[in-house]
């Protein structure tokens, strides 16, 4: 069994480099180091998944990269319920789905993770998506999104009323792209003036930049109630989430930053059908992707896994970009500066924008970073 799967290994792997989603050359002596600790559990959360037999697959569902789709796959091929993946579920109930939660690596043991993620016989793949489309996909999702008609804006903090709970002031409109762009690539010092937000903070929500660890009390902490925590009782690991996953990294959401070097696949999202089906072929048995990808998807269960997905993306931000950035080299630059670990990390996969110089930007200070600008 173990040849068989390292066989398999090597032919999805060959074919995946052909379809320019692998990863060439994997440094796998970097695994001999790693130390899963209950930290890394908490970043990989309901990011990372896991299936053992037969397929021995651990799957990385990054937020704004496809994550929907992707748990869906998982779901199906864990045997669960047609109900819980049929193309009709919308993404707010996949994610909520109680079922998933005995998929994820963040359920198991510190030394299981460990021993799963280094196991050669597991495949690993995580799907990536270029920052400045992901941000603005972001944008078009979480801030124009559920409340385009009222013409309020929202975010996801809003929504799930966690301790990073924060709104624009009353009647202020929804801001604008380039509002939106310029607040995510500023760093989280100083805050945004305090005339834009609702409830005045020490520092910007917005702010895609990672936070420092264990950092300072937040002063909306007032503003932070659950039924896991009713006595507002401050716990300081909620200092290392106050940035919103779906603008943060991808670097530094589901311990990548840590793991990263031990993936078979790294998929753009762009090429996510070739990818995920090069995957799916490559698992052992090697009839997973006839089994579970090469149709039943789609609103109307018609289509393949992820076909036509760089076109049809519900807040279709691929077609959007050239619009939203207007050729703003100055915003393109601020955006990729901010996520310039994605690019490095993930290289060749994603590919710095070519009109953005980067030793022209790296450790550039912009007018909004200033704090009296």
């Amino acid at each position: 069994a173990g040849q068989a799967a390292a066989d398999w290994g090597a032919h999805a792997r060959a074919a995946a480099e052909v379809a320019g989603v692998a990863t060439p050359g994997r440094p796998r002596g970097v695994g001999r180091a790693l130390n899963i600790t209950e930290s890394d559990l908490m970043a990989m959360g309901h990011y990372v998944f896991y299936l053992d037999e037969p397929f021995k697959l651990i799957l990385t569902c990054l937020p704004k990269v496809g994550s929907t789709e992707t748990v869906k796959l998982i779901l199906r091929m864990a045997g669960e319920p047609k109900k819980t993946w049929r193309g009709k579920i919308s993404s707010a109930r996949v994610h909520g789905i109680p079922q998933r939660k005995d998929h994820l690596l963040s359920r198991l043991s510190p030394a299981e993770a460990q021993r799963r993620l280094l196991d050669p016989e597991y495949t690993r793949a995580v799907l990536v998506r270029d920052p400045l489309e992901r941000l603005l996909s972001a944008y078009l999702d979480k801030i124009v999104g559920q409340r385009a008609a009222s013409g309020a804006s929202r975010s996801w903090w809003d929504m799930n009323k966690t301790v990073n709970s924060y709104r624009l002031r009353p009647g202020r409109a929804k801001p604008t792209f380039h509002e939106f762009a310029t607040w995510a690539s500023a760093s989280p010092w100083p805050a945004i003036p305090e005339q834009e937000l609702a409830n005045p903070l020490g520092y910007n929500p917005y702010s895609a930049h990672p936070f420092v660890p264990w950092g300072p009390r937040p002063p909306e902490l007032k503003y932070y109630n659950s039924e896991s925590n009713p006595l507002n009782i401050w716990d300081p690991r909620y200092a290392k989430r106050l940035g919103d996953p779906h603008w943060r990294g991808q670097t530094h959401l589901a311990g990548l930053h840590k793991t990263a070097a031990l993936y078979d696949y790294i998929i753009p999202l762009d090429k996510a059908q070739e990818g995920m089906r090069a995957l799916l072929e490559g698992l052992p048995g090697g009839d997973a992707w006839e089994r579970f990808g090469a149709s039943g998807w789609g609103t109307d269960g018609n289509l393949s896994f992820m076909e036509k997905a760089g076109d049809s993306h519900t807040t279709d931000a691929h077609r959007r970009l050239h619009d939203a950035y207007n050729n703003d080299i100055d915003l393109m630059n601020r955006v990729a500066a901010t996520y310039w670990e994605d690019y490095v990390t993930f290289s060749p996969h994603l590919q710095w924008p070519e009109a953005v110089t980067f030793w022209q930007v790296r450790g550039q200070r912009f007018a909004y970073d200033e704090p009296n600008a």
